[in-house]
């Protein structure tokens, strides 16, 4: 049973992995490249200037919607009010 599981889950996430590294590519030719900050298995995290926010959060997020076999691959994006580097005390974490 494992080995079933394991099985569809590479599947899954193999397929979750091509479409993020499709759309990384997508964003790479628009030239949006320099806002990347992070991709994480099946997102990619962006930091914008402020001004610009919602303007390059809509067109990044339309250069990284595809259809693949006739499938529609949508792209939700949220914008946060925290910078990353105020997610985590750094030094709290250290071991």
């Amino acid at each position: 049973r494992n080995r079933i599981y394991s099985a569809l889950n590479y599947f899954i996430q193999s397929t979750s992995r091509d479409i993020t590294a499709r759309a990384l590519i997508e964003i790479d030719r628009a030239g949006y490249t320099k806002y990347v900050r992070l991709p994480i298995h099946d997102e990619l995290v962006f930091s914008f200037p402020r001004e610009r926010v919602r303007e390059l959060a809509e067109k990044t997020a339309r250069i990284m919607e595809m259809t693949i076999k006739g499938l529609l691959i949508p792209v939700d994006s949220e914008i946060g009010e925290q910078p990353w580097g105020s997610v985590l005390d750094l030094e709290a974490s250290k071991h």
